[in-house]
């Protein structure tokens, strides 16, 4: 009989223990579930808000005009290149000037790659010499401040009363 009433006491509190760490453990999922249908909805309005600014995007990217633009901004620098390359003739009215200024003559005219190359001939006359009108052209030219050229050096001279010799400006 002693057996038996050792086996009928059980612990006061491990009932209550067991049931209050089972409600713990529901209580827990609970709101663990409820916390992740919260990031759920959370995630899927940040995935519309983000379709709707996609869609947006493609909208504005339709556009023509602001296709037009975002093609001229990428391509600035080119496109400036190319229209301070297309003033021709603001380039031959400057060697006319130059040839009434420093008495010389330019011949033929090739444009390319952002260089001007041409070829100048002086004649000796009663005022200069040719030799003279030549140095005086390349020594005053490089340091004109209304020069739209850079001058290249110049490799050689030929002749003595009529000397040609080749130039290259660079324009600026």
């Amino acid at each position: 009989m002693e057996d038996v009433k050792l086996l009928s006491k059980k612990p006061k509190y491990a009932y209550f223990t067991s049931i209050l760490f089972l409600s713990f453990i529901v209580l827990g999922t609970i709101i663990l579930y409820l916390y992740n249908n919260y990031l759920v909805s959370s995630i899927n309005d940040k995935l519309e808000n983000i379709r709707i600014v996609e869609s947006s995007i493609k909208e504005v990217e339709n556009d023509k005009n602001i296709q037009i633009y975002s093609l001229l901004e990428t391509n600035k620098t080119v496109l400036s290149s190319y229209e301070s390359i297309n003033h021709v003739s603001d380039f031959i009215n400057h060697l006319n000037l130059l040839k009434s200024k420093y008495d010389i003559n330019f011949y033929g005219f090739e444009l390319s790659n952002w260089v001007l190359k041409s070829e100048v001939t002086t004649i000796s006359d009663n005022n200069w010499i040719a030799f003279l009108k030549a140095r005086n052209f390349i020594k005053k030219y490089r340091s004109d401040n209304d020069a739209i050229f850079d001058l290249w050096f110049v490799n050689d001279f030929l002749g003595s009363d009529e000397i040609k010799f080749n130039v290259n400006f660079k324009i600026k």
